[in-house]
């Protein structure tokens, strides 16, 4: 799914901070172009029709959106305790400091317009990393460009914080 690489160094972060690993390769790989998959996705008008216009084809959060492009690819993070790679050298690059995950058994893949859940997952993740969401400058967002995700996510993001969204 589309979060699946994020809760796999998530839950990778989690082993090392409970203590029952000290090094986690997490990552995930993703590679839906295919007829059936384009099919799909064109039924449901969740891909953008402007795939012959770059610029313009991917436009989240724009009114002028009309859904998503397909990509492909695959990554995978060396996740590890700090301490450990210190102690051998190794260059730390980023650390994570806060995760959560939610799900909300609404539909397959249709969305509540509220961001409720969103919103409660990103606000557990901010007090696992003791931050508030006043410090937040930045969101990267999913970002699909289809109407319904992006007015769950708008929501989300206001539920979470409230003016400065």
């Amino acid at each position: 799914g589309c979060t699946s690489g994020l809760d796999a160094v998530g839950h990778g972060a989690r082993l090392i901070e409970e203590g029952r690993a000290d090094v986690v390769l997490a990552g995930a790989s993703e590679s839906p172009i295919s007829p059936i998959t384009m099919a799909c996705f064109d039924a449901i008008r969740a891909t953008s029709a402007r795939n012959d216009d770059p610029a313009h084809a991917a436009r989240p959060f724009d009114r002028d959106r009309d859904g998503f492009v397909l990509g492909e690819g695959a990554a995978v993070l060396v996740l590890e305790e700090l301490g450990h790679a210190r102690r051998r050298g190794a260059e730390v690059l980023a650390q994570v400091e806060g995760f959560a995950t939610r799900s909300n058994a609404h539909h397959m893949t249709g969305l509540t317009t509220e961001g409720v859940e969103m919103a409660e997952a990103a606000r557990r993740a901010l007090d696992h990393a003791a931050v508030a969401p006043a410090e937040i400058g930045y969101i990267n967002a999913h970002g699909s460009g289809t109407r319904q995700n992006d007015r769950h996510e708008t929501a989300a993001f206001h539920r979470l914080l409230g003016e400065r969204a």
